[in-house]
């Protein structure tokens, strides 16, 4: 696809990747830098490097992604790609790499340095439930409670709650305490259908995952 702006001048040139409007040459560079070594190859612009982060964490190679998002991040602060960057970054090494330490520092680092961004937000969610994974819960509970405090009206607050029910009733030790991942898909679906607008008579909804 196309960038609408290149339209307007009358040059079609700019193509979508991840994401992001690229030139032909940016393309053809990110997809060089993510086959190439970082020793002989290194990318010249911001949206080369973070093409190149991209098709790496696309290709399932989570260090050589999480390498390619820091350097982007060391390079390149200011862009307004770097918040997605580090909290990239972050989520690699929670989910693909197992590395909760060192993830909940990353996710920090998100709050610090991008404070109004929506993804400091999910960073604060992410710092809770990386301390839940790792048994640690009284800090899981702090963490919780901060993000309800910031987020009131995230799509995770419904979950969240039902979450520190049940973390509260495992820290008294109730051996029947049971997680609450029913009633957070539950009361998530809720949400989600109170903001879509209203049916006409006759009226069918199509939207995707909305009943799953």
């Amino acid at each position: 696809m196309s960038d609408p702006k290149s339209k307007i001048s009358g040059t079609d040139t700019n193509f979508r990747l991840f994401g992001n409007w690229l030139s032909v040459p940016e393309i053809l560079s990110a997809l060089l830098l993510s086959f190439g070594s970082a020793a002989t190859v290194r990318a010249e612009t911001p949206a080369e490097s973070f093409a190149a982060a991209e098709v790496l964490l696309h290709k399932g190679v989570y260090e050589e992604a999480l390498a390619g998002y820091r350097d982007f991040v060391s390079r390149f602060p200011d862009d307004w790609r770097a918040a997605q960057a580090r909290f990239t970054a972050a989520f690699i090494l929670q989910k693909k790499l197992k590395r909760p330490e060192q993830a909940r520092e990353a996710y920090e680092t998100v709050i610090q340095c991008n404070a109004t961004s929506p993804l400091a937000r999910h960073a604060q969610y992410h710092i809770a439930e990386a301390y839940e994974q790792g048994g640690e819960t009284q800090k899981a509970i702090r963490e919780y409670r901060q993000f309800l405090k910031k987020a009131a009206r995230h799509a995770r607050v419904a979950g969240v709650k039902n979450k520190l029910e049940f973390l509260d009733r495992l820290s008294q030790g109730q051996p029947d305490a049971e997680r609450p991942g029913w009633a957070y898909r539950i009361e998530r679906k809720q949400w989600r259908k109170s903001q879509l607008p209203p049916l006409e008579p006759g009226e069918k909804r199509q939207r995707k995952g909305l009943n799953k």
